[in-house]
């Protein structure tokens, strides 16, 4: 049986009926813990005869899937593909495609010396990379979600007063956690702040209570019409996959969006108490390019917004960046409006000076979730930190261990990954 890929890279096989093709086809194609699951759809001609989501190993599933369709077949169709022959293929199609899915469309590839060094491509500079993930996080009720709107709005070229953007995309801000209204009188009052004049090209998909699974096969139709197209989701915390804190959660959430594709502005929630990093597994924060930590501060009618990045790969970390968010005056029922959006200088937000900034103690504890161990003189060379203050936050933080000695080098590591 020879497995095919249509051009969205689902899969497929077809086969002659009479006058007829049948086809299988497979999409979603996913692992998780208990075995290979794809959604099986079967058609005759373009007419879908059955469909189901399930574990690819389930001989009663195929079975059942079988039979339906068979039943919808004509009868000169069903007496010349007999329901053992459908079952049969539907076996051996089941049978082979984890082997075509997870290793004959994957290459192999090699490097040779002297060849051009790819150049960083940026979507908006410092904070997104074209097809990478960065997370933005903060705690509830810091703007996270007007400072998305004004990314998704600089992105796609309607407005240009904060970031460089080299090339203008269409952007899909994807929002599972607010009500649409709310997201709505934002975007509204976001664009007369900002005189915008002409329709941007950004884009709402608004599915409370669905988790990114239930929309992505939304997501991936809509990059297939814009390929060069930016996600922003709002929010991490409304994926719906699973508990934040477990491993498995995390690594299945980034999965799934590079298995989406395209590039991705991701929102996020600190814990309650502690805005130092994201709430969840650190393995979030692993699979991210660029973390951005958000702080804001209200003075008056302004929120003041601090963007610092944490992490940032095959980038370096830019300076601290401030932005103001101005209100009007609440009228009598406490209601308030945006009224302008600017960039700003540090001393108009005093108190952003220092809660924005990572101690010696974070950036370690950030580089060494990264690479897993180093060295003081390496971590000291990554993360700017003076090598004697690195030396002494190793050998009597509660957060580091030693872990090993190679000739003169000692290396550390974070405490909760000792064992792993």
């Amino acid at each position: 049986m020879e497995l095919s890929f249509r051009p969205d890279k689902t899969v497929y096989w077809q086969t002659a009926l009479a006058s007829e093709t049948f086809y299988i086809h497979a999409r979603d194609i996913r692992r998780e813990r208990s075995g290979l699951y794809a959604e099986i759809a079967l058609y005759l001609q373009q007419a879908l005869l059955a469909s189901d989501d399930f574990n690819l190993r389930r001989n009663e599933d195929r079975k059942r899937l079988a039979k339906d369709a068979h039943s919808k077949f004509g009868e000169a169709i069903g007496a010349s593909y007999p329901l053992d022959y459908l079952k049969h293929d539907l076996d051996v199609f089941c049978q082979e495609l984890p082997k075509f899915w997870e290793e004959d469309r994957l290459t192999v590839e090699s490097y040779e010396p002297g060849g051009a060094i790819p150049e960083v491509a940026f979507v908006l500079t410092p904070y997104i990379m074209e097809d990478t993930i960065t997370i933005g996080y903060a705690p509830q009720g810091s703007g996270k979600s007007y400072f998305a709107q004004v990314v998704g709005l600089s992105v796609c070229g309607a407005t240009n007063g904060f970031w460089k953007v080299p090339v203008p995309r269409p952007v899909l801000y994807v929002n599972l956690e607010r009500p649409r209204r709310s997201v709505q009188r934002r975007a509204m009052m976001l664009m007369k702040a900002l005189g915008i004049k002409h329709s941007p090209n950004m884009e709402y998909l608004h599915h409370q209570g669905a988790g990114l699974l239930g929309v992505a096969p939304k997501l991936r139709a809509w990059l297939r019409e814009h390929t060069d197209g930016v996600f922003i989701l709002d929010s991490l915390s409304r994926t719906g996959i699973g508990s934040l804190v477990e491993d498995w959660t995390a690594n299945r959430t980034i999965d799934l969006m590079r298995s989406i594709g395209g590039t991705w502005l991701v929102l996020g929630h600190t814990p309650r108490g502690d805005e130092s990093h994201l709430f969840g597994s650190t393995l979030q924060d692993a699979g991210a390019d660029v973390m951005l930590r958000l702080t804001s501060e209200k003075r008056g009618n302004s929120l003041g917004i601090a963007l610092e990045v944490t992490k940032a790969n095959d980038i370096a970390f830019p300076k601290k960046f401030y932005m103001a968010f101005d209100f009007t005056e609440p009228d009598d029922l406490g209601r308030s409006d945006l009224r302008g959006v600017r960039r700003a200088e540090a001393k108009e937000f005093p108190d952003l000076l220092v809660s924005g900034q990572m101690t010696n103690e974070q950036k370690l504890i950030a580089y060494l979730q990264e690479v897993s161990e180093a060295t003081p003189s390496e971590a000291a060379t990554a993360t700017l930190v003076p090598y004697t203050k690195v030396s002494t936050l190793f050998n009597t933080s509660d957060q580091f261990v030693f872990l090993r000695k190679q000739g003169k080098n000692r290396y550390y590591g974070l405490k909760s990954t000792e064992t792993e």
